[in-house]
């Protein structure tokens, strides 16, 4: 699939759908799921992860955990802000193969890990007490597809 740009022709990178979603050249581009050595069957677009990124204002310095990290999209996005990042995921076979996404993209291994485990029960718990939790001037972001 191929789209226009004002002042020349932009090409875009068809998705599996064939829905043109990454610009070539452009800045997400560098992030694409294909130049990915370790994806997951749901791995998350990179412009919702920036978008996502975006929203949560993430800084320099912050923290952000992602429970169902996946191929780490999210972590990805943030770590570009310059986050320290951390994650767990259910599947032992994508978490052991995802801190490759880091190094192929040339970002810094998460500095809070990547582990294997199920935290369903503990984000429920997470958001529960978050009203209360939250430090002046904390976030939490969610994300629910």
């Amino acid at each position: 699939a191929s789209g226009g740009a004002v002042g020349g022709a932009t090409e875009f990178v068809p998705s599996e759908d064939d829905k043109p979603r990454v610009a070539r050249g452009g800045f997400l581009f560098r992030y694409a799921l294909s130049k990915r050595p370790s994806r997951s069957r749901t791995a998350m677009d990179p412009e919702v992860a920036f978008i996502a990124a975006n929203l949560a204002a993430i800084r320099a310095g912050d923290a952000v955990f992602d429970p169902c990290a996946g191929s780490c999209s999210l972590l990805i996005a943030a770590a570009v802000f310059g986050a320290r990042v951390g994650g767990v995921d259910i599947d032992a076979g994508v978490a052991g193969d995802a801190a490759s996404n880091f190094a192929a993209l040339g970002l810094p291994l998460p500095s809070l890990g990547l582990h294997v485990g199920d935290l369903l029960e503990e984000v429920r718990a997470v958001v529960g007490l978050a009203a209360r939790r939250l430090c002046s001037g904390g976030r939490l972001a969610l994300f629910a597809p």
